[in-house]
């Protein structure tokens, strides 16, 4: 999984401003229930390996250069939108 430095390059630029389009979100979604049941997780929390897989085949599917922390955020604000709970 790639990740930017930290030296405010155009690399970590690049890396921190992923628009997330429908489709994006789309896949993302799909690739969270596949971990959920591929892995029969008991839980809605997912550990960081798991978190990482996503991120990884997320940046891989999408072409994307998303972050790792990018990607829990986004599942977080997916949770508030579908929940109603922020």
């Amino acid at each position: 999984m790639q990740q930017p430095n930290d030296g405010g390059s155009s690399q970590s630029s690049r890396y921190d401003k992923v628009v997330w389009n429908t489709e994006m979100e789309r896949v993302f979604i799909e690739l969270m229930h596949e971990e959920f049941i591929t892995h029969r997780l008991q839980s809605s929390t997912f550990p960081p390996s798991v978190w990482a897989r996503i991120t990884e085949r997320m940046n891989s599917v999408m072409n994307q250069g998303c972050l790792f922390t990018a990607v829990q955020f986004k599942a977080n604000l997916i949770d508030c939108a579908v929940l109603g709970v922020c």
